[in-house]
């Protein structure tokens, strides 16, 4: 991908994708948030436990089957982003964890929570590496 030319803006602050700065801090937030509902979601999942009965070995395996979905589906989710569309998988991928983190709390059966974590941690594990493919053109102008 060829590295485009830094134009300074009507502030005369130097922008090289032609924008006014917000697209890398309306990212940052983004990421940001997915960071927190991460951090929050393992307190969550032992609410659930105590409301549901689970014992702490199926919690325990909910935890493992998020991580294993988040670092099995890493790097295909950075080729995707890479040889195809990094927009379109930060799109779906972000609305498949809305709706994957909101069933989290309907599912009553013990079975579906395993493949609803499972689920939760592939949608999770393309949006970082997605989003580093989709801003990395912003900042290679800077770096030159």
């Amino acid at each position: 991908m060829p590295v485009t030319q830094v134009q300074p803006n009507s502030t005369g602050a130097c922008d090289a994708s032609g924008r006014d700065g917000r697209q890398p801090v309306g990212t940052a937030g983004i990421v940001w948030l997915i960071l927190i509902g991460r951090t929050t979601a393992s307190g969550r999942q032992a609410g659930l436990g105590k409301d549901r009965g689970i014992s702490s070995e199926q919690d325990a395996l909910l935890g493992a089957l998020f991580f294993l979905g988040y670092f099995l589906f890493q790097i295909p989710g950075a080729w995707y982003a890479e040889q195809r569309s990094a927009k379109r998988l930060i799109f779906w991928s972000l609305l498949l964890w809305g709706v994957l983190a909101s069933l989290t709390s309907v599912i009553r059966d013990i079975h579906l929570p395993y493949l609803d974590r499972l689920l939760l941690g592939v949608a999770e594990s393309v949006v970082l590496p997605g989003m580093l493919i989709f801003l990395s053109p912003n900042f290679a102008a800077f770096l030159a």
